[in-house]
């Protein structure tokens, strides 16, 4: 099933392009999923300073879209840009990739404590994988995920 490109995940050439590159030569929709896993995590920082500005918008409740285009030239964004350019380019290669926005759960000394984020989940072969781009470049914590929306 190729899913539409939306507000939330949109087209990128640049990031196509950059993904035609990269899977130039793989067959299947789990070698395409990883290798473009793997450019992500080399690829791309999360941004401190921008999920700090962020969180003063969501707290003004002003809706943020993702930046696919800002995230892949300068390699830098918040879960939001990261999930989104990574199910951008996963799309782009034909798999079935979700942009997946909802809470995160992490015990902090001894406190459950909920976050908002944003990762992605692909289908392969009528299975469901989570891929978490902030988490996998930053740290290492057990976590627990609730999905509230899909794109």
């Amino acid at each position: 099933m190729q899913l539409r490109y939306n507000d939330y995940v949109p087209y990128y050439n640049d990031a196509a392009e950059k993904a035609a590159e990269i899977c130039k030569d793989l067959t299947t929709e789990e070698e395409k999923f990883n290798k473009i896993c793997k450019w992500i995590t080399t690829n791309i920082i999360y941004d401190y300073i921008k999920a700090v500005l962020t969180s003063k918008k969501k707290k003004e409740d002003k809706i943020i879209l993702p930046d696919v285009k800002n995230c892949f030239i300068n390699r830098r964004g918040v879960c939001s840009d990261i999930a989104a350019l990574t199910c951008s380019m996963m799309r782009s290669q034909g798999l079935e990739a979700y942009y997946v926005v909802g809470k995160v759960y992490h015990m902090y000394m001894g406190v459950k404590m909920a976050m908002s984020h944003a990762w992605v989940e692909v289908k392969i072969d009528n299975n469901f994988y989570q891929f978490d781009a902030t988490v996998s470049s930053r740290r290492s914590k057990k976590l627990e995920y609730c999905a509230i929306s899909k794109y």
